[in-house]
């Protein structure tokens, strides 16, 4: 039995674009609608960034999409309080004024959005969320398109020259352009760990969006207990701080980050973290030798990703089109999230060519006949016989 997504009732009713979301009733699925749609499989019409913009504030979870950011305000936003009041002004156009995703879309079309919002508040008549509204009032700039001088650009060229001027790269002073010109030179590695930096200084905590910096650097592991955002985040930066850039690079390269961090005096915070020990045995394979089920975690999280080759072994092969992918790793996704399946486990099952017995026989998962039926035909892998004893890694 399912629990609605949204008020926890046992049901069996699904979504009827994607049958995988459930809801209880009508009238829950129309109110989880906004934030369901831009994950739907058939959401009935074309998803505008005005519905990823209402599923971003009411789900509270950030968007990897530019074109988003960019249609409605934030790039021009220069700090983060200003970022949260203007997300909060976007919460009330959906929520109290009750405005639709349609509407902003349009308005922003005949580019009348700023005159439509005040006029909205005003209509409201008892301006609710009034401090929101007085920023509105003074800030009209921040809804004019975004321009190359734009406050978000202007910050990314100063974290970036900062992080230059730290690590000791050349040449000295430099403008952006000459930067992004001497990177081309850098082996991946070098210019990935220098994004990294750029992340640490931007003060960002590492996320599913960015996958490649998510895995490599660990934290993929374990971050349902926090790692990703809280204890690995904070070693990350203390250590970027006590160590050369040379010696980051270099220690990314051997995989052997765990041992820079206890050189630099941060093994008793390393070793106390949750999921150290997976954290340990994770960075002495990065970035060369992941294996892939970090990558199939990585794609269950976020669906909306184009699946890669690396997947391929966990039945992605056997799926014949990308709805059933899509279910697929959904799946996955109860596993990882809800039954906080061991991704090690996941990998050895693979390897060994039982995924349906392992899946089916995991305590707590109970697929309907027709997901039984499913996983039974995309789950029979022949992956010793393609692969032998160990799957490829991830990144090689």
């Amino acid at each position: 039995m399912l629990e609605c997504i949204m008020c926890q009732t046992p049901t069996k009713k699904t979504c009827h674009g994607c049958s995988t979301t459930p809801y209880c009733s009508t009238d829950c699925q129309k109110q989880h609608w906004m934030v369901h749609i831009i994950e739907c499989d058939r959401p009935g019409r074309e998803i505008t960034t005005a519905d990823r913009l209402a599923a971003m504030v009411l789900s509270g979870r950030a968007t990897s999409d530019r074109s988003t950011v960019s249609d409605y305000g934030f790039f021009n936003i220069s700090s983060l309080e200003d970022c949260d009041i203007l997300c909060r002004v976007y919460l009330d156009v959906f929520t109290i004024l009750n405005i639709k995703p349609k509407t902003i879309h349009r308005w922003r079309l005949e580019n009348t959005l700023y005159a439509n919002l005040l006029r909205a508040y005003d209509d409201a008549g008892t301006k609710p969320g009034l401090p929101h509204y007085q920023w509105l009032l003074q800030h009209p700039e921040k809804f004019l398109p975004e321009a190359i001088d734009c406050p978000a650009h202007i910050f990314a060229y100063e974290v970036m020259g900062k992080v230059w001027k730290d690590i000791g790269a050349t040449p000295r002073n430099p403008s952006r352009t000459d930067m992004e010109r001497e990177m081309k030179k850098w082996p991946p590695h070098q210019q990935l760990c220098f994004n990294f930096y750029i992340s640490i200084y931007n003060g960002y905590t590492h996320s599913k969006r960015d996958a490649e910096k998510w895995i490599k650097f660990g934290f993929c592991v374990n971050d349902e207990a926090g790692c990703w955002d809280g204890p690995l985040q904070s070693i990350y930066v203390q250590l970027t701080q006590r160590c050369t850039f040379r010696e980051f690079c270099k220690a990314f390269r051997t995989s052997s980050l765990a041992a820079l961090m206890d050189k630099h005096g941060l093994k008793e915070q390393r070793v106390s973290m949750p999921g150290a020990r997976d954290v340990e045995r994770f960075l002495s394979q990065s970035p060369n030798h992941i294996p892939a089920v970090w990558r199939l975690k990585s794609y269950a999280d976020r669906p909306d990703q184009t699946p890669s080759l690396d997947i391929i072994p966990f039945g992605i092969i056997n799926c014949s089109t990308e709805k059933e992918i899509l279910h697929l790793l959904r799946l996955y996704t109860i596993l990882f999230t809800k039954l906080d399946v061991s991704p090690y486990r996941l990998q050895y099952a693979a390897e060994q060519d039982c995924l349906y017995r392992f899946v089916t026989n995991l305590p707590g998962f109970t697929p309907s006949n027709t997901d039984r039926r499913f996983l039974r035909r995309v789950l029979k892998t022949r992956n010793k016989a393609t692969f032998g004893s160990k799957l490829p890694p991830c990144y090689s």
